[in-house]
């Protein structure tokens, strides 16, 4: 088909407008969306509050690099844990625990908005 004829015949055919303001809007709200992306970026950055996800995945690793043995036991409790007093900096304490109970058998896990950890256990 010939190009002018496609032109002619597209501008007769309203389909295709019907599908061009979606398009667009979809567009613009994906190009709004970025900017927005990087202002998370730049939050993390500054040291925003870790989402649940992040603080276990975390931990998980923290327990994995520093070899602590965690076999048998699981994930008792993700708390998040602020200061009111404000002398500490906001964290998760994440808590690992065996199925049967032995004292000073838990390990805890404080995760930081900085993405460092800190381990301690139970007694």
């Amino acid at each position: 088909m010939q190009l002018k004829q496609w032109v002619t015949r597209m501008s007769r055919d309203k389909t295709p407008m019907r599908f061009a303001l979606p398009l667009l809007l979809t567009l613009a709200v994906a190009g709004a969306g970025r900017p927005i992306a990087l202002a998370d970026e730049r939050e993390l950055s500054a040291g925003r509050v870790l989402t649940i996800e992040e603080a276990i995945d975390i931990a998980k690793r923290c327990v994995l690099e520093r070899n602590i043995r965690v076999v048998g036991s699981f994930i008792e409790s993700a708390r998040f844990e602020r200061d009111s007093r404000g002398g500490h900096r906001p964290f998760w304490l994440v808590t690992w625990a065996y199925s049967r109970e032995i004292k000073g058998g838990q390990v805890f896990v404080t995760v930081f908005s900085d993405r460092t950890c800190q381990v301690t256990y139970g007694e």
